[in-house]
């Protein structure tokens, strides 16, 4: 019973949000109204464009963050904990994807050739596509240029030595 009502904050709580959003941000964001975004997500984009499906959900500390870019949730996808979605050119998921939680998904990195180095600010992009009925495990990172094809499994990222204490018998 308390999940359930949990869920039902988290709906209406996620449809106040994005109706603001909408206001806001008018054809840059469009989503369903049965959304289950954890209240204390972050939606960060002053410049770009979000297009969420239907069922999208987003658990506790999911960021997606968008500065100029598209990003593109299909149907059915769930985003598990701390997962980051950061979008300077185009990030495209399919319908039926899971993400296990932390993954994160970067659609460029630094320009190291640039004149200044990383301190220079330039930025190499290339799109992220990721098919329909994907799962992706824990720790994952998926890097610009990336396209998953339907149907696909990435295994669980590694995790550092000592990141997760060990219960011993």
């Amino acid at each position: 019973m308390k999940r359930k009502i949990k869920s039902v904050i988290s709906v209406l709580w996620s449809l106040l949000r994005f109706s603001l959003l909408k206001l806001c941000k008018g054809k840059h964001f469009s989503f369903y109204p049965v959304e289950r975004f954890s209240p204390n997500t972050r939606i960060d984009f002053t410049r770009g464009t979000i297009r969420l499906g239907r069922r999208v959900r987003a658990h506790h500390g999911t960021k997606l963050l968008v500065n100029g870019g598209t990003l593109e949730i299909g149907d059915d996808v769930g985003l598990n904990d701390e997962c980051g979605i950061y979008c300077f050119d185009k990030v495209v998921i399919g319908a039926r994807v899971g993400f296990g939680p932390r993954v994160l998904i970067y659609d460029h990195d630094h320009d190291f050739r640039s004149q200044r180095g990383w301190i220079g600010g330039q930025m190499c992009t290339a799109p992220v596509v990721i098919g329909n009925d994907v799962w992706i495990g824990t720790n994952v990172i998926i890097l610009r240029g990336t396209t998953i094809g339907d149907g696909c499994v990435i295994g669980a990222g590694e995790r550092g030595a000592g990141e997760y204490p060990t219960k011993h018998a």
